[in-house]
């Protein structure tokens, strides 16, 4: 199995669990302690590098850490190999102490580190959780010295990361591949694929009018994607009767109907 393609399955491992590391002592060519784990390599030392990029803080850490225990796993069950390749792992965290989550600035020093020549065993990075943070990445792993460094994420919904259209700004996707060639990729579906899954299970239900309920978290890519529920196209048509941002800590099983 080639690097590429055990990347691949850890990503989608990853995002199944979202639904660790310990390891020998960090090499000279490897990723910083300050933001990554040592390497983890089943002992010997690797031909080639991937990393995790997810953040241990905030609302998605437990999330993450079972996705970091998923990639962990399938490297350890392919007896971290691929094909010739000892791969190794290091688990690196996006997020920043004091504050709920990704950081602008954590993810770009992430990204610098990552497309930093010196270490020319990096094939790849998983990640990151956040398509705000990928944003940020994208286009720096884009430009990296030895070449556009891959990126895959598990759980990226922000539609615009990939294609343009509607709810997209005139220079997305093209803003975040500078090089023109193409070094990001994802395995779960859009806002705008999910939107339409969620308004045909609504109409599924009988309901003909939906009021959206939203976090405001990634990128605003929850409201763009649910902009196109009650339009033409592969979109199912449903009356949208409003939009709110609610707290993340808002417990919405208190409500009852007609409250």
């Amino acid at each position: 199995m080639r690097p590429m393609a055990i990347l691949a399955v850890v990503a989608i491992a990853a995002g199944l669990a979202g639904c660790g590391s310990g390891g020998q002592p960090t090499a000279p060519d490897s990723l910083p302690s300050s933001a990554c784990s040592g390497v983890k390599s089943g002992g010997a030392p690797p031909d080639v590098l991937i990393a995790s990029d997810l953040p241990s803080r905030g609302p998605a850490a437990a999330a993450s850490s079972q996705m970091r225990s998923a990639i962990a796993l399938e490297l350890e069950r392919a007896g971290y190999r691929a094909g010739r390749f000892r791969v190794g792992l290091q688990a690196c965290d996006d997020s920043a102490p004091g504050r709920q989550g990704w950081s602008s600035a954590t993810c770009r020093r992430n990204a610098d580190a990552y497309a930093d020549a010196d270490v020319e065993r990096l094939v790849g990075v998983i990640g990151p959780y956040d398509s705000g943070c990928a944003v940020v990445e994208i286009p720096v792993l884009n430009q990296a010295e030895t070449g556009a460094l891959p990126l895959l994420s598990p759980v990226n919904t922000y539609p615009c990361l990939t294609q343009g259209g509607a709810g997209c700004d005139l220079s997305e996707p093209g803003t975040y591949y500078p090089s023109l060639r193409r070094n990001y990729f994802r395995v779960a579906a859009g806002d705008v694929v999910q939107a339409a899954a969620a308004a045909q299970f609504a109409r599924s239900r009988g309901s003909k009018r939906i009021f959206i309920l939203h976090d405001g978290e990634s990128r605003r890519s929850q409201c763009r994607g649910l902009r196109g529920v009650g339009s033409g196209g592969r979109r199912v048509p449903t009356t949208v009767r409003g939009r709110a941002q609610v707290g993340r800590r808002h417990d919405l099983r208190r409500r009852r109907p007609g409250t």
